[in-house]
């Protein structure tokens, strides 16, 4: 009953990710506070990828949420201040106090956030770790060897 279960789970969180990564939706953890109090710390956000300058401009207004790339390939959410499409700029900024203003290419942009799920971020960012993977694995074949021995002992 117990492996059923896990099967269909895990069946479903594959399924899903398949049908976001189709439809265009990324998954990022936020992993600093500076969009509190709206987006929290160890969030997760689906970002809706958009890959010309056209469909930015069309899509992302001053005020959205978006999530972008530094030029150290280091992925951050902030909210649009203003816009330049002439210039192919944006500014962006944290919605903590004081936050610096950054100005940033369209060709940085990934997308706008559509959803955010409190908390969930902290989940993907431990799974992201090897020895997250390296302990789960290693408890998976205890218990298949346990669960074996059991089985041959009560013989």
């Amino acid at each position: 009953m117990c492996d059923c279960l896990i099967g269909i789970v895990l069946s479903i969180l594959i399924l899903s990710h398949i049908i976001l990564l189709i439809s265009g939706i990324k998954l990022y953890s936020v992993k600093t506070g500076s969009m509190e109090p709206e987006i929290h710390q160890g969030s997760l956000v689906y970002v809706k990828t958009y890959k010309t300058k056209d469909d930015i401009y069309d899509n992302i207004d001053v005020g959205s949420d978006i999530t972008y790339s530094t030029n150290n390939k280091i992925f951050v959410t902030h909210r649009v201040i203003s816009l330049s499409e002439e210039n192919g700029t944006l500014q962006t900024q944290g919605i903590i106090d004081n936050a610096a203003i950054e100005d940033i290419s369209y060709t940085q942009v990934v997308g706008k956030v559509v959803f955010v799920i409190p908390l969930l971020g902290y989940v993907v960012l431990l799974l992201q770790s090897w020895y997250i993977w390296t302990i789960l694995i290693l408890t998976v074949v205890i218990v298949f060897i346990f669960k074996l021995l059991l089985k041959e002992l009560r013989k």
